[in-house]
């Protein structure tokens, strides 16, 4: 029997006369085929769709990050050793709408010396702001980290278009040198009021320079010419008329 011959006993025909192909499959096989090849189909969109979903929410977050429109800035009263100093921080939302923002850094003391008792923070009444939760915990180096979560009051949002104060960190400086807010960008954030997208923009290190308390001492005038110190000096006034 030749390769054609073969071939062609695998066919029958059908009602209408054609030849139809044989099929060892039972119906059963071919709904169980048909329902896995479905079922792995559906399995691997959902599968790229959550990894896409995944990539453009990293990439969103990093924009924030980099491109954020929330600046958060600090001015500070004069820092010297032993005296109370005050940071303030300032934020400028540039007319964003946040449900508050939330500030991990760590007061850095490495090129002074540790602080001797913990910083305190507050939040400034004007700003329409309250702290919901605070921690300040002394890590094993001295040093001092400080995580503020900072929301609008009544459920509004806050937003503002200049440096608006927000907070205040208040610290006494142990030794001159410099103390540094060092800010965890992953950890610190800003959720935008209606989609929750952060838009905190990164946040440099403050550096702030603290001044030795030096006491006044007096120092004494030098004497131009040695008739003129010390003991009091008598003056003989010698009338002309007389020496006639």
């Amino acid at each position: 029997m030749s390769i054609l011959d073969d071939s062609l006993s695998h066919l029958e025909t059908n009602a209408v006369g054609q030849p139809s192909v044989k099929t060892s499959q039972s119906p059963k096989g071919k709904r169980a085929f048909v329902f896995g090849a479905v079922a792995l189909v559906v399995v691997m969109a959902v599968f790229i769709s959550v990894k896409l979903t995944q990539t453009e929410q990293d990439i969103s977050n990093k924009a924030a990050v980099d491109q954020g429109q929330v600046l958060v800035t600090s001015t500070a009263s004069s820092l010297a050793v032993g005296q109370p100093t005050t940071v303030t921080l300032k934020a400028n939302t540039q007319g964003v709408n946040v449900n508050g923002i939330q500030l991990t850094f760590t007061i850095d003391t490495s090129q002074s010396q540790p602080l001797t008792s913990p910083p305190t923070a507050s939040i400034v009444a004007s700003s329409g702001m309250t702290i919901a939760a605070s921690a300040i915990n002394q890590m094993p180096s001295g040093m001092y980290q400080v995580i503020l979560y900072i929301v609008a009051n009544q459920q509004q949002f806050f937003s503002s278009t200049t440096p608006r104060d927000f907070a205040t960190i208040v610290f006494t400086p142990t030794s001159s040198g410099t103390i540094s807010f060092q800010f965890d960008n992953v950890d610190s954030l800003a959720p935008t009021a209606n989609t929750g997208v952060d838009t905190l923009h990164t946040i440099q290190p403050m550096n702030f320079s603290v001044a030795s308390n030096v006491s006044p001492t007096n120092t004494p005038i030098a004497c131009p010419t040695a008739p003129t110190c010390g003991a009091a000096q008598t003056l003989i006034v010698i009338d002309p008329v007389n020496l006639k």
